[in-house]
């Protein structure tokens, strides 16, 4: 079993900028994020790693976006920021290391779950 990735923190922008968490376990990414404005709740989505379709990360010298594409507009509905099926996060320089070994994390599930499927 590989390891799980630690906690993510992100920043997505969409009609309002929100801060967030994505964490790992064995089926799902879970987005955790504050919404609301003067009473704020924590909610939480999960999506399977199987409707992920891509999961990448790219960086320069101005800014560390993590990019989670899905199979389907529905999956990521409930997220700020989403567009067509697909979420940009910013990343912040301390924690480039935790969005490689995330991206790390996903091609390897996604990996095996393509050998489940052929075998």
């Amino acid at each position: 079993m590989p390891k799980l990735v630690r906690s993510l923190p992100f920043i997505a922008l969409g009609k309002n900028k929100i801060q967030g968490l994505i964490r790992v376990d064995e089926l799902d990414f879970i987005f955790e994020f504050e919404v609301g404005f003067f009473k704020k709740k924590v909610k939480e989505i999960r999506v399977l790693i199987d409707d992920i379709e891509c999961v990448e990360f790219k960086k320069n010298i101005f800014k560390k976006l993590l990019i989670i594409t899905t199979h389907s507009l529905k999956i990521l509905r409930d997220i700020p920021g989403n567009n067509c099926g697909k979420i940009e996060v910013y990343i912040l320089k301390e924690n480039v290391k935790i969005a490689e070994d995330l991206v790390r994390f996903w091609q390897l599930k996604s990996s095996e779950n393509s050998l489940d499927e052929i075998l």
